[in-house]
């Protein structure tokens, strides 16, 4: 009897402890559909140890028969699998279609929002490219808290600037910029190539970048193939066009020039051409003067510059008005075109992306241009099932003709707004007089017949 008693014990207890060993779990989480659930969190109720599953909803955790496992991800609804005798599981949660809860942080390790200590917020590549922007400072503009865009050139090929929380170091350092890994200049970032950002904001959320962050860390994972997927190809296009919207309110009430009163021009038969004694006493204005503190203007008749250059309208006299419109008549209609293709796919272990993008902008200001063209290849590949190994290549060429020059005195605004003459036609002006020559090729100074300062016929 009590070796009967004494079996039965040892087969209980032996019973017991095989339903309480630990052993490993293999599984899989997907949606009702059997779409696969990315990087969703499994984590054991009893001893409060987990895992993330891969990108391909893939996980493996060491867990007893009877174990409650909690399954949570941005986008479901929280759901708890108890094991079994299976050694192989598939868990299925149901969608919430809340998906924008995702940040990436430091080292390119996704994780949920509210499971970060420190401020981090995240923009999917969809939102981002709504308005096909080509650069990284205005596609975040307006989208993510506590970020501004400083220096926002309206014409020109200079980026803006992007600040995090205000000037928090000495020299106003910008964030650090950081694609799949690798730290990189803004302008090397194709936003068609973008699936996920992410702004660190913060010491806590930078620190393991160092000092380099200390204005910010902003994390770019580009687009990449997806496993078991044929061959896809994507064609995008966009067209932009641009037209200067608002200019100051210009006075159009005097003329070039540092005084009220008209200068007569003075024949010199010693310098001057004979047949020029007939314009004795015509009213000129400064041409050379770089300010519109000069006559009124009133419609009074007067040589402009251009009637001292040979040709039909040489000695023609008109009057004295405004060119309301000039400065807007400097300005073009700019146009940007923005093409890319991409090819992606996968198989059992491996990933690949390749993408082209053509980025070609012409702005308002005459004779600017600017060619960029992106090259990126993104592979993964499987080596075991705890090692992927992955690759990035970005090439990129920028060419451009024209430049903006900017400052004081030299910038094209300040110039406008500054030192120039209401009364000049600027459609005229862009016209090149025939007989007009270069006495010192590369200065900006033409003369047309002889030179006398003192009438007004240097041209500056």
């Amino acid at each position: 009897m009590r070796k009967t008693l004494s079996q039965i014990f040892v087969l209980v207890l032996s019973s017991l402890l095989a339903f309480s060993q630990a052993r490993v779990i293999t599984g899989k989480v997907t949606d009702a559909s059997g779409a696969t659930v990315p990087y969703a969190s499994v984590k054991v109720q009893s001893s409060g140890k987990g895992v993330t599953a891969d990108e391909n909803g893939n996980f493996s955790v060491e867990a007893a028969q009877g174990d409650v496992l909690e399954i949570s991800a941005v986008g479901i609804r929280s759901a708890n699998y108890t094991v079994g005798s299976e050694n192989v599981v598939t868990v299925t949660v149901e969608k919430t279609g809340v998906l924008d809860e995702v940040v990436v942080t430091a080292l390119n390790i996704r994780r949920d929002r509210k499971s970060v200590p420190y401020s981090a917020q995240s923009v999917s590549g969809e939102k981002l490219t709504i308005a096909r922007e080509t650069n990284l400072a205005n596609a975040i503009a307006g989208k993510v808290a506590g970020v501004q865009i400083i220096g926002t050139p309206s014409v020109g090929f200079r980026s803006p600037n992007i600040r995090i929380r205000g000037v928090n170091t000495l020299s106003g350092e910008g964030p650090l910029y950081i694609l799949d890994g690798t730290p990189v200049d803004a302008n090397a970032i194709n936003m068609d190539n973008v699936e996920n950002l992410s702004v660190l904001k913060g010491a806590a959320a930078t620190a393991l970048y160092g000092q380099r962050a200390a204005g910010g860390v902003v994390l770019v994972t580009s687009r990449k193939g997806k496993k078991n997927m044929a061959p896809r190809v994507e064609l995008n296009t966009a067209v932009t066009v641009e037209r200067v919207g608002l200019l100051p309110k210009y006075q159009n009430e005097y003329a070039g020039g540092y005084s009220n009163d008209f200068i007569q021009f003075e024949y010199d038969p010693a310098r001057h051409p004979a047949s020029w004694s007939s314009f004795d006493g015509q009213n000129i204005l400064e041409y050379y003067a770089d300010e519109s503190w000069g006559p009124k203007m009133d419609s009074r008749m007067y040589r402009p510059y251009w009637s001292w250059f040979p040709g039909e309208d040489f000695g023609k006299q008109v009057p004295l008005t405004a060119n309301k419109n000039n400065v807007r008549d400097f300005f073009e209609t700019g146009l940007t075109t923005n093409n890319n293709v991409s090819v992606a796919g996968g198989g059992n272990n491996f990933v690949y992306r390749l993408t082209y993008n053509n980025i070609y902008r012409s702005t308002p200001v005459p004779n600017t241009g600017q060619n960029r063209n992106f090259v990126t290849l993104s592979t993964g590949f499987d080596l075991s099932k705890r090692i992927t190994l992955n690759s990035n290549i970005n090439y990129q060429t920028t060419s451009r003709f024209g430049n903006f020059l900017e400052g004081y005195g030299s910038g094209l605004t300040a110039s406008f707004n500054q030192w120039f003459q209401r009364q000049i036609d600027m459609k005229r002006l862009k016209q090149a007089p025939a007989g007009l020559s270069d006495p010192e090729p590369g200065s900006g100074k033409f003369e047309c017949g002889r030179n006398s300062k003192k009438a007004g016929i240097s041209i500056v």
